[in-house]
């Protein structure tokens, strides 16, 4: 679900990737079930869109540090 939401970002890409990250870290950033292949999904996702890896990473990073993780 989180991937299509990121694939169906038609304006706003950063954002909607952020924002999507957010979510993402918000629901199963504590509890141990995100894994790299979950996190490498999203980002393929987004980069599919047009945002770039560097984007990615620093969108994850910001999502993170907004929750304190």
């Amino acid at each position: 679900m989180t991937v299509q939401r990121i694939s169906e970002a038609s304006s706003g890409i950063h954002a909607a990737v952020y924002a999507t990250f957010l979510a993402v870290l918000s629901t199963h950033g504590r509890c141990g079930c995100l894994t790299d292949a979950h996190t490498d999904r999203l980002f393929a996702a987004a980069q599919t869109v047009g945002e770039s890896g560097r984007h990615c990473a620093d969108a994850w990073a910001n999502a993170r540090a907004a929750l304190g993780m």
